[in-house]
């Protein structure tokens, strides 16, 4: 039951949410799956890219990604960033 001692919308005996509980993550992190989702093959796709350019963009944290049970997804209002780059003729790859 530890594991639930952190968890937004839990209270301490005091009734105070325990310290670095910030519920504005929760509706952060709902804005970014609210948009569209782009799997691997649309990554290539957009940027013209291949699948070893995507791997080493996501390792090396140039490439903003979830994973979601095995499967990497890039949400597009983390990609702007990447995406203006590569139209300004500045993208890696």
């Amino acid at each position: 039951m530890a594991d639930q001692d952190n968890q937004p919308g839990n209270t301490g005996a005091d009734g105070q949410e325990p310290p670095g509980n910030n519920n504005n993550n929760d509706s952060n992190n709902e804005n970014l799956l609210s948009g569209r989702m782009f799997d691997k093959q649309d990554i290539m796709e957009l940027f013209k890219i291949g699948a070893r350019t995507v791997y080493e963009w996501r390792t090396s944290n140039e490439l903003p990604f979830i994973k979601v049970g095995g499967k990497y997804f890039y949400p597009e209002k983390l990609l702007e960033k990447k995406l203006n780059e590569k139209r300004k003729g500045n993208g890696k790859g």
